[in-house]
């Protein structure tokens, strides 16, 4: 009997210092980290509480500032938020609408990998020629892209300044060339 005391004595001690020695310092930081970051969010979570209610006030004054529209004229009540939706449709109507900005755009479609949206996107960051394409870094390239969203991404321009530097130079049987070696 006295040997099971002794036995459940010493288990006790084995779990007292396996506890106090090695659980409790290896867990207790994870504790506070996970507070650090329960803060972090909820220091977000206010930040971003505070943008919605900037920007509700924002909308309140603008719903304020429509007018109602004449039809046949007599005045028409538009619901504020049918007018901000119609608003918007126009934008993104007249948006597609625009016609390209440059003949370069469509120039630069002769590049293999550059299609309408990437030539657009690509003169808006201010590629505006093929000596710009042909002197620009692959990083350049990749960084301009990737303002027009994940479906570019993963697009190779690895050969385009190349491509661009025989387009500059007026040289087609080069880049006629190049393009045959890049189909194999």
């Amino acid at each position: 009997m006295s040997l099971f005391v002794l036995g459940v004595l010493f288990g006790w001690l084995v779990e007292w210092l396996f506890f106090n020695f090695y659980w409790q310092p290896n867990h207790s930081d994870s504790d506070s980290s996970a507070n650090g970051e329960i803060d972090v969010l909820k220091q977000q979570l206010a930040d971003k509480n505070n943008e919605i209610t900037t920007l509700k006030s924002e909308i309140s004054a603008a719903i304020a500032n429509v007018k109602p529209a004449v039809v046949s004229g007599s005045a028409k009540k538009v619901s504020p938020q049918k007018s901000v939706r119609n608003a918007a449709a126009a934008k993104k109507k007249a948006a597609a609408n625009t016609p390209q900005s440059s003949s370069f755009e469509k120039e630069m479609q002769k590049i293999s990998g550059i299609g309408p949206k990437l030539s657009n996107t690509l003169f808006a960051a201010g590629f505006e020629s093929f000596e710009s394409l042909a002197n620009a870094k692959t990083d350049e390239l990749k960084k301009a892209i990737s303002s027009s969203g994940t479906k570019y991404a993963m697009v190779d321009v690895m050969t385009w300044p190349e491509q661009a530097g025989y387009l500059d130079r007026g040289d087609t049987a080069g880049f006629d060339k190049l393009l045959e070696s890049l189909k194999k």
